[in-house]
């Protein structure tokens, strides 16, 4: 056994889980160990703690974020105006176009048109990267939300 592995052998189970939340601070080695450690005593892995990469100067203020939800909320209220100030059944294709074009922008680039316009986007907090749309719909990141 080596020194790593009695260190975690001997440890708590709430040390153990406080040390599985940040395993990105730890050696290739010493996640193993602790992962290992966590099978052996039947503990699940914890979801990690989220590690922000991005500096918080390169993050939107809240008022550029704010700023692109009103953006996106003007967008959707003149295309209901349009739509329902023109009884045609064409102008329901408005909504529809709309509606696609911030789906879209989210799943591949992780804006919607006012973020667009204000140059940010949604970022996943661990990484910095695009979250991708199946994160971003649960977590209630959705086109007029700040």
């Amino acid at each position: 056994m080596s020194v790593g592995e009695d260190v975690w052998r001997r440890s708590t189970d709430e040390q153990l889980i406080d040390a599985a939340r940040v395993l990105g601070e730890y050696t290739d080695d010493g996640r193993a160990i602790i992962r290992a450690e966590l099978l052996r005593r039947g503990l699940p892995e914890p979801i990690p703690e989220p590690i922000l990469d991005v500096p918080a100067s390169t993050l939107a203020s809240p008022w550029r974020r704010l700023t692109a939800a009103a953006i996106d909320a003007a967008a959707i209220l003149v295309v209901v105006a349009v739509a329902l100030s023109s009884y045609q059944s064409g102008s329901i294709l408005y909504l529809l176009v709309l509606g696609g074009t911030q789906i879209a922008l989210l799943m591949r680039r992780a804006q919607t048109v006012g973020k667009v316009l204000l140059r940010i986007r949604f970022v996943d907090a661990s990484t910095g990267n695009h979250p991708g749309f199946v994160r971003l719909v649960p977590s209630g990141e959705y086109p007029g939300r700040p």
